[in-house]
């Protein structure tokens, strides 16, 4: 189970579009609700009159107030919709060394590790409340640095029949690789905390075969090499489904051919009626966006799902 949960806000629309579904997995998980917003100062140059700047010493914890003050509305708000749920509110700074986007990246990081909170949930951009704040930037940026998983909900939201909360169906795209596996633990513990069904896939990619001279292009497929890594890959999958069926777990092991494993993991996520897609992701190192082209990258990019990611641990 989780023992809190780090929701950050931006003071705006798309950012609070993540509260249904944070505050009802924390209701579940009897967790801590954490609202977090990253004080970042004006970069608004000073006012001069006759050549002297003219500084207003209280703007600053003015701004502070006001963001606090948002906040406290939110929690009062949440009080009144579910009043079992303990919600904490905090602004912090961010970095001053590094860039804005970094900065609140930085913030958020050092907050989910300095309250040991679990998880976090957020959108993946938001514009318009007090500044120009998260942008997929900053969700790149604390992928990067996070060690917890983080559920992205994408915008705009998704219109289904049912609660976007509900994942009764999880799709956990695997590569044969430990690094891509290390996502099962916690899909598995917000899955448990959901009561999912699991889809563990693995996209084959069809193997080419070259000619006798060395460096030809390929111009046919390999039938019978790709047909021998789809069993292998399904063999793979049914050991790594093994302990978690042990535990009463519904899991199904799927394995597509595809040249495009993204495009792959879109279509079967229509298919099967998936709820969420986990899948874990490899951040460069620093402050770097996600791998550009990855195919993390491009799921989160194509599927309007919330989507948990979770960065390997070398």
């Amino acid at each position: 189970m989780y023992r809190s949960i780090l929701l950050p806000l931006d003071g705006s629309s798309s950012a609070e579009a993540a509260l249904p579904i944070a505050c009802a997995w924390a209701s579940r998980a009897q967790a801590a609700l954490h609202l977090v917003h990253v004080h970042a100062p004006s970069a608004l140059a000073p006012i001069h009159i006759a050549g002297l700047p003219v500084i207003d010493e209280q703007l600053h914890p003015r701004s502070r107030e006001h963001e606090q003050g948002y906040l406290e509305r939110i929690k009062m708000r949440l009080a009144t919709s579910d009043p079992h749920v303990s919600v904490k509110t905090a602004v912090v700074d961010g970095s001053h060394e590094t860039g804005r986007d970094a900065s609140i990246a930085y913030g958020l990081a050092h907050y989910a590790e300095a309250n040991g909170c679990d998880l976090i949930v957020m959108t993946t951009h938001g514009r318009g409340g007090f500044s120009r704040f998260w942008l997929g930037s900053v969700a790149a940026a604390l992928t990067a640095i996070a060690h917890q998983p983080i559920v992205f909900v994408r915008l705009p939201p998704l219109e289904r029949d049912r609660d976007a909360a509900v994942v009764r169906r999880m799709l956990i795209p695997l590569d044969g690789s430990a690094l891509a596996e290390q996502i099962i633990e916690p899909a598995a513990r917000l899955g448990n905390l959901l009561q999912s069904d699991y889809t563990l896939l693995h996209v084959v990619e069809p193997l080419i075969m070259f000619g006798p001279a060395p460096f030809t292009a390929g111009t046919d497929l390999d039938p019978e090499g790709t047909q021998e890594q789809v069993e292998d890959a399904r063999a793979h999958l049914e050991q790594v489904a093994e302990p978690l069926r042990a535990l009463g777990v519904n899991v199904q092991v799927l394995v597509k051919i595809a040249e495009h494993p993204a495009k792959a993991i879109l279509n079967v996520a229509l298919e099967h009626n998936i709820d969420l897609i986990a899948m874990a992701t490899h951040g460069r190192s620093g402050l770097s966006r996600l791998v550009v082209g990855s195919v993390a990258d491009k799921v989160l990019r194509g599927t309007e799902l919330p989507m948990l990611l979770y960065r390997p641990q070398q």
